[in-house]
This record gives structure tokens, sequence and C-alpha cells, in this order.
């Protein structure tokens, strides 16, 4: 399994929520203060903007969300698990299930029934092997779109997947 690069992604959506919560809060002086002084490149001005802001509300506030991040993180965890080894055991019933109501699969339990269930599991299998062409293939037998399948983000070609690949390396 590449771990690498879902640490990588995570981690960069650490950052990018850290950022986002610090900039989504009420435009006060301090925000306008940042804002000014980031326009202007002046980092001391910027820091001191920002520490302005720190407060043990907001600290609390993104302790929260993080908590929260961590635990939707886990609970989409537990469901690509289950749906994996759905696949791997090439039980439709499981698969469905562990899709569950998900509206992102809504396409997939669609296309994919009981009876083409095992050209789905080809499909994964597949790209598992880093095969996109065969995969690609049996993706349009099935009638799916070009990024529709195991995963919307998951596209074929030497694209997102294979450029991962080196993270972290």
């Amino acid at each position: 399994m590449r771990k690498t690069p879902v640490l990588v992604l995570m981690g960069l959506l650490v950052v990018s929520l850290v950022a986002v919560g610090v900039f989504a809060m009420p435009f006060d002086k301090a925000n306008d203060e940042a804002k000014n002084a980031l326009e202007a490149g002046d980092f001391t001005a910027w820091k001191e903007a920002m520490i302005s802001q720190l407060t043990e509300e907001r600290f609390n506030r993104a302790v929260e969300g993080h908590q929260k991040m961590i635990e939707r993180k886990t609970e989409m965890m537990e469901q690509r698990s289950l749906v994996q080894d759905a696949i791997e055991s090439e039980d439709y019933q499981a698969w469905l299930s562990a899709i569950g109501d998900n509206p992102r699969q809504e396409k997939l339990i669609e296309v994919i029934t009981e009876e083409n269930f095992a050209t789905f599991v080809e499909m994964h299998q597949a790209r598992q092997s880093d095969d996109f062409e065969t995969a690609q293939k049996l993706s349009e037998k099935l009638g799916l779109e070009r990024n529709e399948g195991f995963s919307k983000r998951m596209h074929f070609g030497k694209g997102m997947r294979s450029g991962m690949k080196n993270c972290g390396k």
C-alpha cells in the first residue's frame, strides 16, 4: 500500500486547514493588518498581526476542528477498507453495503451490478497493478466515465497517481 503519498496529502490538508482557519475569522482590524502586511511584504507586521489573533477560544475551535477532521478521516479510511476488502474478496453484496448511501457513488451503484461485478474487480486489480490501459478498457466496457470507478479522484494514465509514487522519498 502507498502510505507515503497519503501522509503527504494529509499533511498538506492540515496546513491548508490551519491557513484557511486563520483567514476565515471575521474580518477585523488584525485581519486587515495581516492582509496589508502581506501586500507590503512586511514579515514583522504580518507576524504581529497574526499573533494578535491567537486566542484560547480560536485555539479551542482549531482543536475541535482538527478532532472532527481526524474522525472523518478515520470513518473514510474504515469505509475504504470495507470497500477494498469486498472487492478483494469479490463479494458484491459486501461491496454494495460498504459503498452505502454515499451520494458520490450513485453513478457507480447504478452501473455496477452483481452480473458485471467481476469485471469491476478485474478493473480494480488492473489499477492496483498500474495497468491503466487495461483498467481503462474495462471501465469503458462497464460504461463508467473516465474518472469514475473505485474513486473519482483516482485517474487513469500517468497523471496524479504515478506522480505521487515519488512523494516523500
